[in-house]
């Protein structure tokens, strides 16, 4: 009797992700398969050819458009010469056989679908199509010995043609903000508002649900004058969409002005929006931000505002809050009153009205102690890890904010079974096997699934390169549930994980091949009470 072929496993309902982004340059590892030599190894031949300097006096008699050229000129002129040469008897000839390789691949007909460019890109259309067509979202599997829920990172294969001015950059991205079915990440040196030199970049979004994505033109910022909030830009599902549409989304990019006088950031603000069914940047400027002041307002109601979100995160289909762990909470409700309101955090955890505070915190930023997530359209969770007011170690204690949405009707109300001292971790037979010595435990993650549960990162110093542990502490239960070590890449370097919850991974693989070929896409049924 023939056994039937096994299912495919149903993705993870949720997962955490690390927010780092890795690269993986095709072209370079095509070159390397083909026996062909990288660029580095080529130009350290090339400056190889060049006299030694017995042969060659410090100050050559070498002349170049008449003027006496040193060694060091000479190997820069010989470096730039071996890229240009690298660059059209390598690289391109090797990017179009790639290519044409991908092309002709099986793999190809389930590659993820590339989004159309908006009208919004106009003289940078064939750059960003460029890009756009040479980019693969590459998700990693489970890390081994991981506790359900597993750990993603997410890598992007990419084949751009040489010599383009963001490839010239340090390749760098990162996930900043995720909803249902979408990610968005920065992609390049881009970060409105952060400095003053402008860097190439853009936005990319994923749609896990189409399996697609899709490149938002960068802002045009005037940043002298703006600054960034902190948190970077959120991404808020609007539709999860059915059939052959796709979804939609709205991205929102909150940047505070800055005072003339002093250059401090004020409570005045320029929201951007992107909507993707009109796909244009929306600008609403001179917003007053109902923030907690740190002085009187002048004659312009201006005021100098120390508010800086350490998170940001859609709630329901409608609103998006930006959470600065040490006041409290700006919603922005975006469907129903485009308004923006402020809750403040429990009186007792407020930074400065913190009894009792100790120097363990030091200098430490608020999200490597305190978060906060969104469980559904009528609870946030926030947990903290403070000074305990009758014991010497630390005590973490958990919040929850009812009625978020409601600029007057919001509500925290105190866990006290969810609450925990540093020591029950530390004393944890699990902990004591895998880590044996006691270490403080940094950047907190609720889960979205079992609010009970809470992640942390650990660094042991004493260990060979650093290692980075992820553990899963039960609040309720007191104890540890799984502890893994973070693998290092193929250059031994382990980076800390930066994680977040997401559920985008339950729509993954929703779409089956007959319907990719027929352009039918499946989704999942939106929930009444999801966040």
């Amino acid at each position: 009797m023939t056994e039937p072929a096994p299912s495919a496993a149903a993705p993870p309902s949720m997962v955490l992700v690390d927010r780092h982004v890795g690269f993986i340059d095709e072209l370079r590892e095509f070159i390397k398969e083909t026996g062909g030599l990288p660029l580095d190894r080529s130009i350290a031949l090339a400056l190889k050819r060049i006299p030694a300097p017995t042969h060659l006096p410090a100050c050559s008699s070498s002349r170049r458009r008449g003027r006496r050229i040193d060694r060091g000129a000479l190997e820069e002129m010989a470096i730039q010469d071996e890229i240009k040469r690298y660059r059209a008897e390598v690289e391109e000839p090797a990017l179009a056989m790639l290519l044409q390789r991908k092309a002709s691949s099986p793999s190809s007909a389930a590659a993820v679908r590339k989004e159309p460019l908006p009208e919004a890109i106009d003289g940078d259309g064939s750059l960003y199509r460029e890009l756009l067509a040479g980019i693969e979202p590459c998700f990693s599997a489970a890390v081994a010995g991981a506790a359900a829920p597993s750990v993603t990172r997410l890598s992007l294969e990419i084949s751009w043609p040489p010599g383009r001015h963001i490839t010239s950059y340090p390749m760098s991205a990162c996930i900043a903000s995720c909803h249902r079915c979408f990610l968005v990440l920065y992609v390049g040196g881009y970060r409105p508002g952060v400095s003053v030199h402008h860097q190439p970049g853009f936005y990319l979004v994923y749609n896990a649900s189409a399996n697609s994505v899709a490149i938002v033109p960068p802002l045009c910022v005037n940043y002298s004058s703006h600054c960034d909030i902190g948190a970077g830009v959120a991404v808020l599902c609007c539709s999860i969409g059915d059939g052959d549409c796709v979804g939609s989304y709205v991205l929102a990019e909150l940047l505070l002005h800055i005072d003339s006088r002093n250059f401090l950031p004020t409570n005045k603000a320029t929201l951007f929006i992107w909507d993707s069914s009109s796909c244009w940047w929306v600008k609403r400027d001179q917003l007053v931000l109902p923030q907690p002041a740190d002085h009187a307002a002048d004659e312009q109601g201006t005021t100098t505002c120390s508010f800086h979100a350490h998170l940001a995160f859609a709630v329901s289909f409608s609103s998006i809050c930006w959470v600065d762990l040490r006041t409290g909470i700006l919603v922005y409700n975006h469907i129903h009153s485009e308004q923006f309101h402020f809750i403040p955090l429990p009186e007792e955890c407020i930074t400065g009205k913190l009894r009792n505070r100790r120097s363990w915190q030091g200098q430490r930023e608020p999200d490597e102690y305190r978060t906060m997530c969104c469980l559904d359209r009528q609870t946030l969770k926030f947990v903290s890890m403070d000074e305990s007011y009758s014991q010497e170690c630390p005590m973490f204690t958990s919040w929850t904010l009812r009625r978020p949405l409601s600029p007057t009707n919001w509500k925290w109300e105190k866990d006290a079974v969810s609450s925990f001292c540093i020591r029950d971790l530390w004393d944890d037979q699990l902990y004591r096997d895998k880590l044996l010595r006691p270490l403080m435990p940094r950047f907190p993650v609720i889960s979205t699934q079992e609010p009970g549960i809470i992640y942390f990162s650990i660094t042991d110093d004493y260990k060979h390169n650093h290692s980075h542990y992820v553990l899963s502490f039960n609040m309720d239960r007191r104890r540890v549930e799984s502890v893994y070590e973070v693998p290092s890449d193929k250059n031994a370097i382990t980076l800390p994980p930066r994680l977040f919850t997401s559920d985008f991974s339950s729509y993954l693989n929703k779409t089956k091949a007959w319907d990719l070929m027929h352009g039918r896409r499946e989704g999942p049924v939106e929930g009444e009470g999801d966040c």
